[in-house]
């Protein structure tokens, strides 16, 4: 059995959703889809806030590039569900706060930038957009 992508832990009524991929935090299929998955969650739930982690020094390093290079019909789709992501956290009705301890690069960023506020560990994460 595979691990997965979000885990959910609630402290209180806070729900914090831990990304972990294994690798750099890639948004791809799978991650987009754990992610609102998360999401739609912890809304059925009723928590009074998120909190959107990484795992292990990391946040996330963009859209998935080997998706990319399945041509266009797949990079278009790919970057459709990460426009859904990316406003679904921007429209969540409750407070979503990222706490970054990693690289937040290209579609990174902009999945950093669509929360309520942003925590970084002090000299443990970049920003950086192409």
């Amino acid at each position: 059995m595979s691990k997965p992508l979000v885990t959910i832990e609630n402290d209180d009524n806070v729900t914090i959703l831990h990304w972990d991929d294994g690798k750099a935090n890639v948004l791809g299929y799978p991650g987009i889809a754990a992610l609102l998955e998360a999401l739609d969650e912890v809304e059925a739930a009723g928590a009074d806030a998120v909190v959107l982690s990484g795992q292990a020094g990391k946040y996330c390093a963009g859209f998935d590039l080997a998706v990319m290079k399945e041509g266009n019909e797949a990079a278009r789709g790919m970057l459709a569900r990460g426009v859904d992501l990316f406003m679904r956290l921007y429209l969540f009705p409750r407070p979503v706060v990222t706490a970054c301890t990693g690289h937040a690069i290209a579609a990174g960023a902009i999945l950093l930038m669509c929360t309520d506020l942003r925590v970084g560990a002090q000299g443990k994460f970049k920003i950086g957009l192409p």
